[in-house]
């Protein structure tokens, strides 16, 4: 194995663990433990790993505080202000002509209040609340794939929908979330909505993870995603100094 890649190993491993111990990764790899020392040095150098006795953690929690879901009401109601100037930010990289999809949650809402002036669109959505905003704007093409509604959040349930959804190729994906940290990565409250997140992300050419500061050291039960699978971050601010290595790595935009 090439030192870059245990490297990467035990990055993975601080991710999901929050700390490592030379001893335990001399035996995993099979090497000496100067050569682990060498390989956590590096990786405090370039990835801000704290180097500790006998081992390194990270400086930060990786998981983060776990979250419940809430209703469509409830997030609408919180952060009003952020969401819409992520939606804003978002709307900005909209062109006339554009196919774009957007997911489901507040923030994305959020961003068909900044569109009238980017039409015609065509917006694909899994979501029964965006779709029928999304309706009343003037030179919008809405498509929704047909299924249980899913009141907690609108979003469309059930046998075909991902099908269906596979049928379409967008060029922006608007990527809605409820936790991010380093460890579990993107983490979602409802296994039911996982599968057809999971195929937007399929057709999508870029994706933008729109997120506002609190969703950050946050997780739920069920992992939607990797960050590495979105190309720019839309926030409020900007990310603690993990996260900020982590997406300059990974060649991820932030973009405030």
């Amino acid at each position: 194995m090439l030192a870059v890649e245990r490297r990467q190993e035990i990055l993975e491993l601080l991710n999901k663990r929050g700390s490592v111990r030379v001893n335990d990764l001399a035996e995993r790899y099979e090497v000496g433990k100067e050569t682990i020392r060498r390989d956590l040095k590096v990786l405090s150098e370039e990835w801000g790993v704290s180097v500790v006795y006998g081992g390194a953690q990270l400086q930060n929690p990786a998981f983060g505080t776990q979250i419940q879901e809430n209703t469509i009401v409830q997030k609408r109601a919180l952060n009003y202000e952020l969401k819409n100037q992520i939606g804003k930010r978002a709307a900005e990289l909209i062109e006339p002509g554009d196919i774009i999809a957007l997911n489901s949650g507040s923030t994305v809402e959020c961003v068909l209040n900044h569109i009238a002036d980017k039409t015609p669109l065509s917006i694909f959505t899994v979501n029964v609340n965006i779709a029928a905003k999304a309706a009343a704007i003037p030179n919008v093409d809405v498509y929704l794939p047909g299924g249980k509604i899913r009141t907690k959040s609108g979003m469309i349930i059930g046998y075909g929908t991902e099908d269906y959804i596979r049928q379409f190729t967008v060029k922006k994906c608007f990527f809605g979330v409820s936790a991010i940290s380093l460890g579990r990565q993107i983490t979602h409250p409802s296994v039911e909505e996982v599968p057809n997140n999971r195929e937007l992300l399929s057709i999508s050419e870029q994706v933008y993870l729109l997120a506002d500061h609190t969703k950050f050291d946050k997780q739920s039960l069920y992992q939607l995603a990797r960050l590495e699978e979105m190309n720019a971050l839309i926030t409020d601010e900007e990310p603690g100094e993990p996260y900020r290595t982590y997406f300059s790595r990974m060649g991820i935009d932030i973009l405030i």
